[in-house]
């Protein structure tokens, strides 16, 4: 039987290679694809996601005029949808059927954004601030937290649960098997059962801001302002810790690359880190400025990063510089790799860039970016919707 799945799983991956092989961008590794200016007001903090279309979509921090942008492809305005509330750090996340949805901050309301002509399907208020990225169940369930304390289960507008885990900024993520994890301010890292049970919770050393990554053999890794990254089992127990140092703080949420390495910023020392599976020193990365952005991992080990020092770091999987690219102002928005290695990112200067690179598309991982892939889903398919991701891609 062991045989066969083998011969099974070789089958299934030759086929893929054929009818899938590694996506190429079409022009010269870190140079610009295109760029799309909001004009003058609006930051871009929200990390884009793309849609099936290859459209992309983020929001816009601005106090007066903030919006749900939409780009065709080629960058263009496809349209965009005024909000009235500041979209900060929430990223959107794009639904099997194209719906966008996304958190403004000041007003804690969850939108469901029509992506043919921008009107609102539906809305859920909480009454609080909110920085939290929607996380996509497979029944249609969006799950998101609020600064309340409260994590939301809504369903077609419709709260099916809320449950109350510490003020967060924290984005849920989701296991194979339904589990919701994120962290808290209370400094726990929670489980929840689909049900809205707490499974577990795990104590840090400090605030978790940060968004859980999770790896296929069920560990959990999040970084907390104890300037700590954590690996927890997945019944809840500790399977290693790595100290960054004491004030390093943890606003960038962990990726993991080809060879199961965690990669994950430093807001205060500049650094991105390398962590071994086991918890050890693999190597770290200066940069010039504060890292609050998430990095992303490509299919060819290469790890970008946007950093407080204005660039888009690439670098390489032994850790030196591939390239840095430069933009108008800082980048806290987490890199998104598209299916054929274009990079996507934003400035607080209120610019998305799009950048040709050589990765090959997305590390063909677990959790290669923040909220996990392109579309911001936030969730880990089951085992069987898992293999068919990992060989044909998402």
């Amino acid at each position: 039987m062991k045989k066969l799945l083998i011969v099974l799983f070789l089958g299934l991956w030759a086929g893929a290679m054929l009818l899938n092989p590694p996506a190429a961008a079409a022009g010269a590794d870190g140079t610009l694809k295109w760029q799309y200016d909001t004009g003058s007001g609006p930051q871009i903090y929200s990390s884009p996601a793309l849609g099936p279309d290859g459209s992309v979509y983020f929001g816009t921090f601005d106090e007066v005029n903030s919006a749900a942008v939409a780009l065709k492809a080629d960058g263009t305005l496809k349209g965009a949808v005024t909000i009235g509330s500041p979209i900060r750090y929430s990223a959107t996340s794009i639904g099997p059927d194209g719906t966008v949805y996304l958190a403004a901050y000041d007003n804690g309301t969850l939108y469901a954004i029509n992506p043919a002509d921008g009107s609102t399907k539906w809305t859920y208020a909480t009454g609080s601030l909110t920085d939290s990225s929607p996380a996509l169940g497979r029944d249609g369930t969006v799950y998101f937290a609020a600064e309340n304390g409260n994590l939301y289960a809504v369903k077609n507008g419709v709260l099916k649960w809320s449950i109350n885990i510490g003020s967060t900024s924290s984005s849920p993520s989701i296991g194979p098997d339904g589990t919701i994890y994120v962290g808290s301010l209370d400094v726990n890292l929670y489980a929840v059962n689909p049900d809205s049970t707490i499974k577990w919770k795990y104590p840090t050393g400090f605030w978790v801001f940060n968004s859980p990554a999770l790896a296929r053999d069920g560990t959990v890794y999040v970084g907390s302002y104890d300037g700590k990254l954590y690996a927890v089992k997945r019944d809840g127990t500790e399977k290693w810790q790595f100290s960054l140092g004491w004030g390093s703080f943890l606003s960038s949420s962990p990726a993991i690359g080809p060879d199961g390495t965690i990669y994950v910023g430093s807001y205060t020392d500049n650094r991105l880190y390398a962590v071994n599976p086991n918890g050890t020193s693999k190597w770290s990365y200066l940069t010039g400025g504060n890292i609050y952005s998430s990095p992303a991992v490509g299919a060819s080990g290469v790890i970008y990063v946007g950093s407080d020092d204005k660039k888009l770091h690439a670098i390489n999987p032994n850790g030196t510089v591939r390239w840095a690219y430069d933009t108008d102002d800082i980048i806290r928005t987490a890199p998104v790799i598209g299916p054929d290695g274009v990079v996507y990112v934003g400035s607080g200067g209120g610019t998305l860039y799009a950048i040709y690179t050589d990765c090959g598309g997305p590390a063909r991982t677990s959790w290669p970016m923040f909220r996990r892939n392109s579309r911001h889903t936030g969730r880990i398919p089951t085992p069987l919707s898992g293999l068919l991701s990992i060989l044909f891609g998402e």
